[in-house]
């Protein structure tokens, strides 16, 4: 995740492609009010699959404030994590 001052934090561990997709959503639901309209966005390095897997569950999940933007990640995304990387972003929605 990105702190207050932008920089990038771990906040956990999981193990598996499994894992991780589980965990993001678990993150997600515990800081976001469902109810409130909120903008997503998914880059993904070669994985289109997982991509669309979040894009069905945030639409599932959350109430959209607009349709969810994916797109190919940044060559320094896919340097630094490796093909199969998945990051969803949000803008947090003011209550």
């Amino acid at each position: 995740t990105l702190n207050e001052e932008g920089k990038a934090e771990q906040i956990d561990t999981v193990f598996g492609v499994e894992g991780g997709k589980k965990k993001i959503m678990e993150l997600l639901d515990e800081r976001l009010n469902k109810s409130v309209a909120t903008d997503f966005s998914i880059a993904h390095v070669n994985s289109m699959e997982n991509a669309r897997w979040f894009q069905e569950q945030l639409e599932k999940k959350f109430t959209l404030n607009s349709d969810i933007f994916i797109r190919d990640a940044s060559p320094v995304l896919a340097a630094h994590t490796g093909f199969g990387t998945v990051a969803v972003a949000y803008i947090e929605p003011f209550e």
